[in-house]
């Protein structure tokens, strides 16, 4: 009896492993390139105004999307969140905000999803507005 349940054991035990697949998927992030084309590391705009933030990313693979965030400093107080899933090699967006009357420094970040597991590549840039 003991030795029919082990063979039960050691037979479910392999046809688990032959069953199981193994997720293969190229995380070289390092193929993965952001390019933060507007605003300029810097820039400094008098308000009221329109910011425009143009970004663009290309990866060896396939991008699984993208996340933005505008962070006001010095406390990193999350203003606006922006994402969107896509797919594909690369990408290239533009997205416009209106800062009310948002004065202080700044910090557009840009998290590029490199696959659906959370790895990533992220680059920011600061900016600051004028009264």
């Amino acid at each position: 009896m003991k030795k029919n349940i082990l063979i039960g054991f050691i037979f479910i035990l392999l046809y688990c492993l032959a069953c199981k697949r193994e997720h293969v998927h190229d995380t070289d992030n390092l193929s993965l390139t952001i390019k933060i084309n507007k605003p300029t590391p810097n820039q400094i705009f008098n308000n009221p105004t329109t910011i425009d933030f143009d970004f663009e990313a290309t990866y060896n693979n396939e991008i699984h999307g993208y996340e933005l965030r505008i962070l006001r400093f010095p406390a990193k107080n999350q203003l606006k969140i922006q994402n969107e899933h896509l797919h594909g090699k690369n990408f290239q967006r533009n997205y416009i905000w209106n800062t009310d009357t948002f004065t202080g420094n700044f910090q557009f970040e840009l998290k590029v999803l490199s696959d659906h597991e959370g790895n990533y590549k992220m680059d920011t840039v600061n900016f600051e507005i004028k009264r």
